[in-house]
């Protein structure tokens, strides 16, 4: 139990967004960056949905089919629109 409190803490201080979803694909965690950073789609009520994991699967996709190793989350935007 421990370390399940500093891994959360880690997660918590990390300025990068992070998303965790469990099986079925629900949101089931957001450190305090994604809240912020995804609160124009909800922010903390993001959790427990499906909506934006379903997109996080789009970005997944995405990833798997670069070659270069370095993911630029900006290249994906651009080939969206």
């Amino acid at each position: 139990m421990e370390m399940e409190k500093y891994m959360k803490s880690v997660i918590d201080m990390e300025q990068a967004s992070v998303v965790i979803c469990n099986l079925q694909h629900k949101i089931i965690y957001m450190n305090p960056a994604a809240i912020r950073r995804y609160q124009k789609h909800g922010g903390r009520e993001l959790i427990g949905s499906k909506s934006f994991a379903e997109g996080a699967l789009e970005i997944l996709s995405w990833i798997v089919t670069q070659t270069s190793g370095l993911y630029n989350m900006d290249d994906f935007c651009r080939q969206r629109t």
